[in-house]
């Protein structure tokens, strides 16, 4: 999704960017992510109102002049905004809570997971596949009839909903079916890793 530069927040106090797009989002419900910015960044707020010369003029291309603006911008404009960015990154992490630096670390360790995880994948391709939980199986389930957003995407806001007013006889089902299913596939992934040699992750 392309999102619009024009009305970028860059308060010190600030852990995500503003944007004019979609204003009803709340911050809590995004991940937390470590405080950076770069000076590509300030650069852009910066240029964004001045290399847009019409009300109607697409965010793409303008994001492509501010670009090609960059690359001719001096040296020592680039040390001003490096400069500039760490200002601003330092004064955000300061105001971060300690649940919030903690929640930081934990995604980060989940981002380094995540990366060995199919790094392990593509080097082992007949690593067996994780089963679909209680709610994945709720899914599939459904199939054809789930609930669509203009007859195509699936409505997983609908779908959410629907699960959570199931009935706990319902949700047991499914809950009982991935357990087996997760027994099987442990019992799976230990004959492979005994396979390989490899020491359990």
């Amino acid at each position: 999704m392309i999102r619009s530069f024009a009305n970028l927040s860059v308060s010190s106090g600030s852990r995500c960017f503003s944007t004019s797009v979609n204003k009803k989002s709340s911050l809590s419900t995004r991940p937390i992510q470590r405080p950076t910015y770069s000076p590509y960044n300030l650069f852009i707020k910066e240029q964004y109102p001045k290399l847009k010369t019409h009300e109607n003029e697409r965010v793409s291309e303008v994001m492509k002049k501010i670009a090609s603006a960059w690359k001719n911008v001096s040296a020592a404009e680039k040390d001003r905004l490096t400069v500039q960015a760490k200002k601003v990154a330092d004064e955000r992490k300061k105001a971060l809570s300690d649940a919030e630096k903690l929640q930081i670390r934990e995604n980060r360790i989940k981002r380094k997971e995540r990366t060995l995880e199919k790094d392990v994948d593509a080097k082992y391709p007949d690593r067996p596949k994780k089963p679909a939980s209680a709610y994945g199986l709720y899914l599939k389930n459904k199939g054809a009839n789930a609930p669509r957003v203009d007859g195509q995407k699936l409505d997983f806001k609908q779908l959410a909903s629907d699960w959570k007013n199931l009935g706990e006889s319902e949700k047991e089902k499914y809950r009982t079916e991935a357990e087996k299913a997760m027994s099987i596939y442990n019992a799976e992934v230990k004959e492979w890793r005994d396979k390989h040699g490899l020491k359990k992750m």
